[in-house]
């Protein structure tokens, strides 16, 4: 086993991993020629790192077999400055990601967008591929918007359609200014307004005609939109199979208004 003093490594490949090194495990390095990298324990200020032998995107990415989007972004962009592109798309690869130009700008996106958008990002578990609407904007306000949706409540899936409306909207540079994301419904319904106006017309046209249906008694129905797709939501409660007799009886009944009112005109 190989030492060496982790004051004589670089850590020009800290990425900032979520997860620190426990302390009872010693820190790992890395040669490159005559230089040797930290890949682990980069909060290590003494003591000894052991020096792992092999090629150095190959010992990462066993190091590190599951990053979240922002950690691949950060260690990607680290890569690429300290070590050269050629290793960086190599350990890409690894990852089951082709390196193109539409991934390395989306990756540079996602290293440079404000940490607590990041943080949030990982806490969601939302992908890389659920982020490409970023490279659709740019600008100081996309700092401000991440922000403030890092802050709101919004649900992984609302949070991401969300985003992605937004990132949208302002390379149509139609973003609004101010967007109330402390309601996430509401703002998703907002921005899809301003996305597909005709749309959210016949969406709103739909929500209306629905609530002068005669539903069955003790039965919820709303129009729900989920991309490109709308339909109407139902929910009610069973307690007995003579409960469900009764419940399709009585969406049988309504099913004539809903073919002619509603699913010819979406």
């Amino acid at each position: 086993m190989v030492l060496i003093p982790v004051s004589q490594c670089a850590k020009s490949l800290d990425f900032g991993p979520s997860k620190p090194l426990p302390q009872a495990l010693p820190p790992f390095a890395v040669r490159d020629g005559e230089r040797a990298f930290l890949v682990s324990g980069f909060d290590r200020t003494d003591g000894d790192a052991v020096v792992l032998v092999g090629q150095i995107h190959e010992l990462l990415s066993a190091l590190y077999p599951s990053l979240t989007a922002p950690e691949t972004a950060r260690l990607a962009q680290q890569l690429g400055e300290s070590l050269g592109f050629e290793l960086r798309d190599a350990w890409l690869s690894l990852q089951g990601l082709r390196a193109s130009d539409e991934l390395v700008s989306l990756l540079a996106k996602v290293a440079s967008s404000p940490r607590l958008f990041q943080d949030w990002v990982a806490a969601k578990g939302i992908s890389l591929r659920e982020l490409t609407a970023l490279t659709l904007a740019s600008g100081p306000a996309v700092d401000g918007f991440c922000i403030d949706l890092a802050r709101s409540p919004a649900s992984k899936a609302q949070g991401v359609a969300i985003l992605e409306l937004w990132c949208e909207l302002a390379a149509m540079k139609t973003a609004p200014a101010a967007v109330q994301l402390s309601n996430p419904e509401a703002a998703l319904k907002e921005l899809q307004a301003l996305r597909s106006p005709r749309t959210s017309a016949r969406d709103t046209e739909a929500a209306a005609r629905l609530k002068t249906i005669a539903w069955p008694a003790h039965t919820q129905a709303r129009w729900v939109r989920q991309g490109d797709q709308a339909g109407i939501e139902i929910k009610f409660h069973l307690y007995s199979e003579l409960d469900l007799e009764r419940q399709l009886q009585g969406l049988t009944k309504v099913r004539e208004h809903l073919s002619k009112d509603l699913w010819n005109r979406h």
